[in-house]
């Protein structure tokens, strides 16, 4: 904390007589009691006193936090309440007022009625001296056993019994309690004015497994799972996300995305499963000849040797299969939207019988010199010889017959 060079002044106006010459005096004043009959000086020896001469030596030399720290050392050792207000000495060079506060009444407390006049007098002065450098803040919130942090140092626990002394100018206050993430608030601490925070927290999320499955879409086909809009696998999915709401989506090209939220807890394992629905028009051409060397072409172009499964564009298309030594095989067949077709083409050897098709969910027709088949799963038409539009789902067809 900096205060500006006219508080800075007050303050030592106020303070510099009373506390800065005491760690002397704090030494060497008359005692009334039996536990506090001779000087501090006196009444410490080994490790003690030996704590107390480093810290004095740090202190003459500017080394506060230093000597705070051996002062500490010389109660620790000699249990002297007396020696606490050296502490608070140090606390207000390094501008810590209210620590300083705290550390003289700890002080008072200690000693209680052991405690010379003289020195519960210069104590409660002192006191009064640095109160207009200090005020109180207090902290609402609603996870309790939480530290309360102001500048990092650990001040109370929440729910408090009693405001907070602090020093007047700016601090960064925060809650730390296990398993939560707490935000940290700035403050300005006035003089006279108290101050109160509201604090909230939120819960570190946790690891749990998950497994995230699809249906609607063919084993060939890649659907990505996403946590959160990240790819982090294919479905089947299985692995490890944080507990919490989750948006899980599942991502196939030529379907729709599709998400679900799914309340991820600890402890237990969800099973995710999401439906696809496409958007993909094409069907799905399987075709089966019986014969490796049986070149497969569709609409002019080879596709295949031997067979052939594959998307294909809805509408009307030509197949064609030929083999040296075979009579070819021609057919002009539709595909409608999204339907899967299974076609089985045996050819014969040159000079043999006519050709004989199989066509799943088709016709047959055995003697033309060029066949056009309907191929759908429903009642279909054609129009004799005569080329021309029909309708839907409908290819036109023209035969010579013999």
């Amino acid at each position: 904390m900096r205060f500006s060079s006219q508080f800075r002044t007050v303050a030592a106006v106020m303070i510099a007589a009373i506390l800065v010459t005491s760690a002397v005096s704090a030494q060497t004043g008359p005692t009334t009691s039996t536990t506090y009959q001779r000087k501090l000086s006196d009444s410490l020896d080994g490790e003690a006193k030996a704590a107390l001469t480093r810290a004095t030596s740090l202190f003459e030399v500017a080394n506060y936090d230093a000597a705070r720290v051996e002062f500490e050392q010389a109660y620790t050792l000699s249990s002297d309440a007396r020696v606490l207000y050296n502490v608070a000495v140090c606390d207000k060079e390094l501008e810590r007022y209210a620590r300083a506060i705290s550390t003289l009444e700890r002080s008072l407390e200690l000693g209680g009625d052991k405690l010379p006049r003289r020195y519960v007098n210069r104590v409660k002065e002192t006191i009064r001296a640095l109160a207009p450098f200090v005020t109180t803040m207090n902290v609402e919130t609603s996870h309790a056993g939480a530290a309360i942090l102001v500048d990092g140092e650990r001040l109370g626990d929440a729910p408090l019994s009693r405001p907070i002394p602090v020093d007047v100018g700016e601090h960064i206050v925060r809650l730390d309690k296990p398993g939560f993430r707490g935000e940290s608030v700035r403050i300005k601490a006035r003089s006279g004015q108290p101050v109160t925070v509201r604090l909230t927290m939120e819960p570190i999320a946790q690891k749990q497994q998950i497994r995230v499955r699809t249906v609607g879409v063919s084993q060939s086909d890649r659907a990505e799972v996403l946590i959160d809009g990240i790819v982090v696998g294919e479905a089947p999915w299985t692995g490890e996300v944080d507990t919490g709401q989750r948006r899980i989506s599942i991502r196939v090209p030529g379907y729709a995305e599709r998400t679900r939220t799914v309340d991820v807890k600890k402890g237990s394992m969800p099973a995710v499963t999401i439906s696809m629905v496409g958007t993909d028009r094409r069907g799905r051409l399987q075709i089966r000849t019986g014969h490796d060397d049986n070149t497969i072409s569709l609409d002019g172009r080879v596709i295949a040797r031997g067979a052939f499964n594959g998307r294909v564009s809805p509408g009307e298309h030509t197949l064609r299969v030929a083999r040296q030594g075979a009579e070819p095989y021609s057919v002009d067949f539709v595909i409608r939207d999204r339907e899967t077709r299974t076609m089985n083409v045996a050819l014969e050897e040159s000079g043999g019988v006519p050709t004989w098709v199989w066509i799943a969910g088709g016709a047959v027709l055995a003697g033309a010199t060029t066949a056009t088949i309907i191929l759908t799963n429903r009642e279909t038409q054609y129009d004799g010889q005569t080329p021309g539009t029909l309708p839907p789902r409908v290819v036109p067809a023209s035969y010579n017959f013999r």
